[in-house]
């Protein structure tokens, strides 16, 4: 497994230390009420010790996760393996006697865990275990690491309120409530109000190297009786009207919402998430920053009647906003990987989505499971303009009369699109092997009619055009389409073919499309009206009728064209190789999927040669997503290294070693000088 991550551990041990403090505040106190003429020094120590015991000694011995590691997804084990039981000596070694010689000189043995790349501190050394990330740290959404950092968040507000529910029953002062705060790092404002109608904080603030954030305005209603009678802890109310919390780079919330599925995929069997309610959770106008500059802003988070149950969570109702984009949810489950929604209503706008140019609302529901086979949806858009499902791994899209160029941003004369997609599979790559697609488009106010095999065609008198859509291979499709600058043109490819059956043929493109959009003689068009087709000129692959649509290469051609690839790079011909392979175009016509991989590897590898290195890391993306092969993660490692970007080489190297290791025989798939590093580094699988 992989070795846990410093953000990780440091939430871990931020919530360990808050849940460890209120068990052991609660012990003290309830030890000086029920006898008070033991409530010495001595004393004091002996709760301590056993209340580590307790939480710290017994959890990690028997599971090797305190409360604050299972949240967080990591798992203290032994460094001889991971597979075998911690020894009762390492964990004594470990919490009691590592953890109290690191702390002492001022956190030092905490603090040695940055300076190393195995993330171990001295009470890690000391007792030979280390700390592992049940989620690979490479194979986590953004959405799962934005999760593990808003849990750290929100350990502080829950944390807060656990301390004041216990001080509740003693009647302290609201002085020491917040000096009990302020002593675990977090800052408080001025607090006031009562434990038993509520309390309000003027801010609630920390600011260290793994948690940076300020909340204004906070108020927080708890009900401790349900804690103390039924064992399910109660939020009535949890309030924030302002506040900045401090992000990565690059976060954003497009990449979010490309990976919601993540959302599900946290809980599994085997993670117990205990018992918790929130009556209201309400949060407004918080900024998230990076390097103090706003990157965006969350305007509103509501969420009402949340419940967590052992392994399954429950919201009765959720509404999410920021600017162009607001989402309503009505019973939403989630469970072992499976979401459920009755109901997500909303919209979507141009300030979320660029490429739009108005608001477009959407409706869906059903449950997402881990597979197709186990998710059934069905929803709509634009006033039920598109509808679509996924049923019985069945995909269907149905378009009706949807106006383009009203809806989107786009250079071109595109008007009504008819469209009706179907695709059936157990996975993408079968659905998309199984894609039938008939549209009918208006262009230029011309109805383009459906046609199996041609695309859609236009029939006026002896005149026939026919009009291709299809997507252009756009490597990063979250990128480009949440592009400030992004229109539709970026993310599809035309083909526009006119001929005649009895007159001369069209002498040009241009005079092609004076006579599709004017019915006049190119010479007889106005200067606007010739710069009205000029998008369209130039966004299609507009032939004579001399030639013969459509414009692709047959697969035998294409082959041919790989195979003399092939050959040029043995020979370290790499400018040959990119030109030939430009020269010929790939389709879901030309090649299936597996063979088209083939062909952007062979491409990658000759831009990796010629040091094109934006260029082979793009193209070997391209060839991995189409076959999955270990020599393309190779040429995604070294395109990385050689643009010395660590985070995306250690991720594949990564990839590469688990890959070894489940299938050893894969290592021969490798270039020697890689098979050599791989063994010289003592990575490679035994």
């Amino acid at each position: 497994m992989q070795r846990a991550s410093i953000s990780s551990r440091f939430s871990a041990m931020n919530l360990d230390m808050i849940i460890f403090v209120v068990i052991w505040q609660s012990l003290s106190m309830l030890s000086e009420r029920v006898a008070p003429g033991l409530a010495t020094p001595l004393s004091s120590v002996i709760l301590s010790f056993l209340t580590v015991i307790l939480y710290f000694v017994y959890p990690t011995k028997a599971s090797g996760q305190t409360l604050g590691k299972k949240l967080l997804s990591v798992k203290v084990v032994p460094s001889a393996g991971d597979k075998l039981p911690l020894t009762w000596g390492q964990v004594f070694l470990r919490e009691i006697v590592g953890k109290t010689l690191g702390t002492i000189p001022l956190y030092l043995g905490y603090i040695w865990a940055y300076t190393n790349s195995d993330h171990r501190a001295w009470h890690d050394s000391m007792s030979h275990t280390h700390v592992i990330s049940l989620i690979w740290e490479d194979e986590k959404t953004p959405l799962q690491k934005l999760q593990h950092i808003m849990l750290g968040i929100l350990s502080i507000p829950l944390g807060v309120a656990l301390i004041l529910g216990i001080f509740f029953y003693t009647s302290l002062p609201l002085d020491s409530i917040k000096e009990k705060i302020e002593a675990s790092g977090i800052q408080v404002g001025a607090l006031t109000g009562s434990l038993a109608g509520g309390l309000h904080f003027s801010q609630i603030s920390r600011q260290d190297k793994g948690q940076a954030f300020s909340l204004s305005t906070v108020d927080v209603k708890f009900n401790l009786a349900a804690l103390a009678i039924d064992r399910i802890f109660i939020i009535e109310k949890l309030t924030a009207e302002e506040g900045h919390i401090e992000v990565p780079e690059g976060f954003s919330w497009a990449t979010i919402f490309l990976n919601l599925m993540a959302l599900g995929q946290i809980q599994n069997q085997e993670t117990s998430l205990g018992n918790f309610r929130m009556g209201k959770l309400q949060i407004k106008n918080i900024f998230f920053e990076h390097n103090k500059k706003a990157i965006m802003q969350l305007q509103e988070f509501t969420l009402k009647n949340l419940e967590i149950a052992d392994k399954e969570l429950r919201i009765n109702e959720a509404q999410f906003q920021i600017s162009g984009l607001s989402i309503k949810v009505e019973d939403f489950k989630s469970a072992f990987g499976r979401i459920e929604v009755a109901s997500a209503t909303g919209g979507v706008g141009p300030d979320f989505l660029p490429i739009l140019k108005v608001p477009v609302d959407f409706h869906i529901k059903g449950s997402i499971g881990k597979n197709l086979k186990t998710t059934r949806l069905d929803g709509g858009m634009m006033i039920d303009k598109i509808k679509f499902s996924v049923e019985n791994e069945k995909l269907t899209v149905n378009v009706d009369k949807l106006l383009l160029n009203e809806m989107f941003k786009t250079a071109l004369p595109l008007e009504e699109l008819d469209l009706k997609l179907s695709s059936q599979g157990e996975n993408a790559l079968e659905m998309m092997s199984s894609l039938n697609v008939e549209y009918g488009i208006k262009v230029c106010g011309n109805e383009f009619r459906p046609d199996a095999e041609r695309g859609s065609i236009y029939t006026r008198g002896d005149h026939e055009f026919t009009f291709r859509v299809i997507p252009k291979p756009v490597p990063d499709f979250g990128k480009m389409a949440f592009n400030k600058e992004a229109t539709l043109d970026d993310l599809l490819l035309y083909e526009l073919h006119g001929q005649k059956q009895t007159l001369a043929d069209f002498s040009s493109p241009r005079e092609m499309l004076a006579d599709l959009c004017y019915q006049k003689a190119l010479a007889n068009l106005l200067p606007e009206e010739l710069e009205h087709l000029r998008p369209l000129e130039m966004a299609t692959a507009t032939v004579s009728a001399s030639s013969t649509p459509p414009a692709f290469v047959s697969a035998e051609l294409a082959r041919r064209g790989a195979s003399e690839a092939r050959n040029l790079l043995r020979l370290g011909k790499y400018n040959e190789v990119i030109a030939l392979l430009e020269a010929v175009p790939i389709s879901s016509e030309t090649f299936p999927v597996a063979e088209r991989g083939i062909f952007y590897s062979l491409k990658a590898w000759a831009y990796l040669y010629t040091n094109q290195l934006a260029e082979a890391a793009q193209t070997f993306e391209l060839a991995f997503n189409a076959r999955k092969d270990i020599s393309d993660a190779e040429g995604l490692l070294r395109a990385y290294e050689a643009m010395k970007k660590d985070e995306e080489a250690q991720r594949w190297l990564g990839y590469i070693k688990v890959a070894i290791k489940a299938n050893p025989a894969l290592k021969t798939h490798l270039t020697p000088n890689m098979q050599k590093k791989l063994t010289s580094s003592g990575l490679a699988a035994e």
